[in-house]
């Protein structure tokens, strides 16, 4: 498990949002929360920030006017053996589960979907 600070988002991750931008976005549940370490030191779990941009790529190919009707949060589940997620689901718009999953080329669909 390794922490980031704010300093490292932007050149190991390529988040170049400003500090009230990332607090604006945590509030409001689209980034995710802040581990405090201190009276004033924090950082971000390097999991969950990793898990937070395949959410983004994975909604990439979904047009604009297709986004903002989608009211559900992507849901990434891994694939076993593999080290990142290779299918997704949403609940509960069957629409989007059938366009995430051709997405992902083809991939077989996960239990539960």
């Amino acid at each position: 498990m390794k922490l980031l600070s704010y300093d490292e988002l932007r050149p190991q991750k390529g988040i170049p949002y400003s500090k009230v931008h990332l607090w604006r976005l945590e509030r409001d549940g689209k980034f995710p929360k802040r581990v405090p370490l201190g009276e004033s030191c924090h950082g971000w779990l390097e999991s969950e920030i990793d898990d937070w941009l395949l959410e983004r790529m994975a909604t990439r190919n979904v047009t604009p006017r297709e986004r903002d009707r989608l009211d559900t949060k992507l849901i990434l589940t891994p694939v076993p053996g593999k080290k990142t997620p290779a299918s997704c689901q949403a609940e509960p718009s069957e629409e989007r589960k059938k366009r995430c999953l051709t997405s992902q080329r083809g991939r077989a669909p996960q239990a539960g979907i």
